[in-house]
This record gives structure tokens, C-alpha cells and sequence, in this order.
């Protein structure tokens, strides 16, 4: 095909196809932002009932239009009992000796990795609650997860183990002790555990491309934080939170937006097409989120003086 998919240079090509990797980032986020959700709800009912409505409404709403569009409609992924896998979020964690079709349609092997660690967490910080033993729980889950995948691979693939959350754990990890640093003021601890937990991750095995991109995110979110960077505009501070609201709705929307791209700007100027898949991405996003998201998270949002 001409255009989008095959024009770009082979480094953009690269770089896009490390995009997967990028979802460390994401994962990292959660960890670093999940203490204080937990910190500020009441109860773990008000914890899980706040994930639960953010979460779960778009998410089946994203799952019934890939099954209509995909399985019904274009017949790119087939009719089969183990789309039932994806409504519990089982498709991470039912073992496989292949890397089957569900599990990886469309954003649906990172969402099981969100949901389990969002239910754990409140959990993990009854123990974790300072840089310290942030430091210590993300070195040694860094070091055992090498040893952790060996046994993984008597009964399941490389590819299913390398996404696993269980293999992936330390990621969210790195978000927390980034939010303790940070909160602590320990910058340069930080940076010195970050480089120790790199050296006995290597050593102990751990080569996998989401500790690399986690740890460096991770560096550079902490070496970032010591120059007390501060935006005060308000128009930068609008755009951010703006972004940061329509963020869920797009990751969600962004396969059928490849996929419209794919069969509408496909022949166009492989930079032009990459413009327009992110002007869509965004203004698609914005939609939902505007339409869709927002206003049902809110119908449902339990008033706290009720």
C-alpha cells in the first residue's frame, strides 16, 4: 500500500515501531499517581467505585464496536467464544502457547494490566509508604522477574510472558518510587537507586525493552523534577489539562482511527498522513470524551455528601 504504512523513512519506521514500548510510560503514570488516589478516598469501596466509573464505561463500549467492526462487519478477527476473555479482563492472564488474536486486539493487552494494578495497589501501599521501601520492593521485583519468565515459559509463549503483568509489575513500581522521591525531595537518591536498580536488573537478566524504556522514563521524570520547572501560564495549564482529560478516550479510539486511516488517507504524503492521524486521534478523543465519557462517569459519580 502506498503512503501511511509504507512511505516513512526506515528510522521513522523504527521509531514507530517502538511505539509499543511508549506504553511503559503509561504504566509508569499510573504507578506514580495510584498512592495518592488511594491516599484520597475513604475507603477501598470509594477507591474501586471512582476506577470502576472511569474505567469500565468506555472500555465495553470500545470492546462491543471492535467486536461489531471487527468480527461482524470487516471480518478481520473471528467470531469466537474467547472474545468472553476480554469482559473480565482475562485475555493477559489465561496462559497461551501462542500469541492468539485476543490477546492483543486492539488495546486490550494493556487494559487487564491497568485493571490488576489498580486492585492491588491500595494493598501494596499499606506497606509502601516512603522512598526507601519503594527503593527495595521495585529492586527486587526487577531482579526476580528474570527468573519469574524462565518459569513462565514451560507453559506459555515469549511474547505472552514478555507482556504479562506479572513480568511487567516493576513498571508500575517505577511510578511509585518516583512519587515518593519526588514528594520526599530525594532527587538525587533518586537518580542513584534508578541507576543501582538498572545495574542489578541487567545483571540479574532483565533485557527487556519495557525495563529499558521504564527505567528511562523513570530517570528522566526524577532529573526533570530537580529543576523545579513551574508553567504559570494559563493557557499551557489549560492545554495540559485538556490533554490529560481526552488522554483515556483516545488511547481507547485510536484502532478504529488506524484503521480509518488505513482506508482514508492512506495514499496521501506519509507526513501528512501521520498529521492527520493525530489531529483525528485528538479530535475523535474529544468527542468521546465530551459526549460520552465525561457526562456518564458524572451520572454515575457518587456524591460524597450523600
Amino acid at each position: 500500500m502506498n503512503g501511511y504504512l509504507t512511505q516513512p523513512p526506515a528510522a521513522i519506521n523504527k521509531l514507530f515501531s517502538l511505539g509499543a514500548y511508549g506504553v511503559a510510560l503509561y504504566f509508569l503514570i499510573s504507578g506514580y499517581f495510584s498512592y495518592a488516589s488511594v491516599k484520597n478516598s475513604k475507603s477501598i469501596k470509594e477507591y474501586a467505585y471512582k476506577k470502576a466509573i472511569r474505567i469500565l464505561p468506555m472500555y465495553y463500549l470500545s470492546l462491543v464496536c471492535t467486536f461489531i467492526l471487527d468480527a461482524l462487519i470487516l471480518k478481520d478477527l473471528p467470531i469466537s467464544w474467547e472474545w468472553l476473555y476480554h469482559i473480565p479482563f482475562l485475555n493477559m492472564f489465561v496462559p497461551s502457547q501462542e500469541w492468539q488474536w485476543w490477546n492483543s486486539v486492539n488495546f486490550f493487552w494493556t487494559m487487564p494490566a491497568f485493571v490488576a494494578w489498580y486492585i492491588i495497589s491500595p494493598f501494596i501501599f499499606k506497606y509502601i509508604n516512603n522512598a526507601k521501601k519503594a527503593t527495595l520492593v521495585t529492586m527486587c521485583t526487577v531482579c526476580i522477574t528474570p527468573f519469574l519468565k524462565k518459569w513462565m515459559y514451560y507453559f506459555a509463549s515469549e511474547q505472552f510472558v514478555n507482556w504479562n503483568f506479572f513480568c511487567l509489575l516493576y513498571v508500575f513500581l517505577f511510578g511509585v518510587l518516583a512519587c515518593f522521591v519526588i514528594q520526599e525531595s530525594k532527587k538525587v537518591y533518586g537518580i542513584l537507586s534508578g541507576v543501582g536498580i538498572g545495574i542489578l536488573g541487567l545483571i540479574c537478566g532483565n533485557k527487556s525493552g519495557f525495563f529499558a524504556f521504564g527505567l528511562a522514563f523513570y530517570l528522566c521524570i526524577v532529573a526533570v523534577s530537580c529543576f523545579n520547572i513551574r508553567f504559570e501560564s494559563t493557557r499551557f495549564k489549560n492545554t495540559i489539562k485538556a490533554l490529560s482529560n481526552i488522554t483515556y478516550s483516545v488511547y481507547l479510539s485510536h484502532y478504529f482511527i488506524l484503521k480509518l486511516c488505513n482506508r482514508v488517507i492512506s495514499n496521501l504524503y506519509w507526513p501528512v498522513a501521520y498529521i492527520g492521524f493525530i489531529v483525528m486521534a485528538l479530535g475523535i478523543g474529544y468527542v468521546l470524551w465530551r459526549f460520552v465519557e465525561n457526562p456518564v462517569a458524572n451520572f454515575l459519580r457518587v456524591n460524597p455528601q450523600t
